[in-house]
């Protein structure tokens, strides 16, 4: 578990940020979530997405989207809170 800007930041820098790993988007995890589900290497707990859900004037920092892969559940977080992260890249 990481907050999002360093699950961020650990993704882009596998391989030394040479083959476009990231945090998955929304969509890609919501989508992932069955197939995942078929897996027993992971936690079913909230997972960070890369897409951007709003900016928290009260708190004074940007929400990112999270995703259930318990549930398929949708929702928002602070980038401080700490939740599990997976890294993904596109295949060219």
């Amino acid at each position: 578990k990481q907050p999002w800007p360093i699950a961020d930041n650990i993704c882009f820098n596998l391989d030394s940020g040479n083959f476009g790993w990231r945090l998955p988007t929304v969509d890609e995890l919501h989508g992932a979530y069955n197939i995942w589900n078929v897996f027993d290497s992971y936690e079913r707990d909230w997972y960070w997405s890369s897409t951007y859900s709003s900016f928290n004037y009260i708190v004074g920092q940007p929400q990112y989207k999270i995703v259930n892969l318990s549930s398929s559940e949708i929702s928002a977080t602070n980038q401080t809170n700490a939740r599990y992260y997976r890294c993904v890249r596109d295949m060219n």
